[in-house]
């Protein structure tokens, strides 16, 4: 069964695949082939949101950082044990890895408003567009509505 978490994540990914397909630097440094894939690392650096975080707050293996692009390892600082890998950790699923990040979520985002505008500005950033003044709401295959305007169905 597929959780909002994943489709979110699966979103993200898509467009920075998208965004990374476009431009020159989407070849892997170690055999300058095209990266067709996410890794593990790759995933772990989204979920843990360490693209918002400085580098020093975001510790990782040697291993994972051999499976990040060129404009993720910017955003991270070398640790010789895995134990300290803070993609490891996220990986792996360890709660302590989310804790931060879900605190200044919510320090950034006292309402539900507020919380709506940080997801518009994210999507926004991934690539995707809104769609204003639709003369329909969009339906899905069963006729029932999927987005909501103005309140009604």
């Amino acid at each position: 069964m597929r959780t909002p978490e994943m489709a979110t994540l699966s979103m993200r990914l898509r467009a920075e695949e998208s965004s990374r397909a476009s431009t020159p630097s989407s070849f892997d440094s170690r055999g300058g082939e095209g990266v067709n894939e996410t890794s593990a690392a790759q995933r772990a650096f989204v979920v843990s949101d360490a693209g918002s975080r400085r580098s020093d707050e975001n510790p990782v293996c040697r291993d994972c950082a051999e499976q990040l692009r060129p404009t993720q390892l910017s955003r991270v600082s070398p640790v010789a044990l895995r134990s300290g890998c803070k993609l490891c950790a996220a990986a792996a699923g360890k709660p302590e890895t989310f804790t931060q990040p879900f605190c200044d979520f919510l320090t950034d985002n006292p309402t539900v408003f507020h919380a709506v505008e940080y997801f518009k500005g994210k999507l926004a950033e991934a690539g995707f567009e809104e769609v204003r003044g639709c003369p329909r709401p969009f339906s899905r295959q069963d006729g029932q509505p999927s987005i909501r305007r103005r309140g009604g169905s």
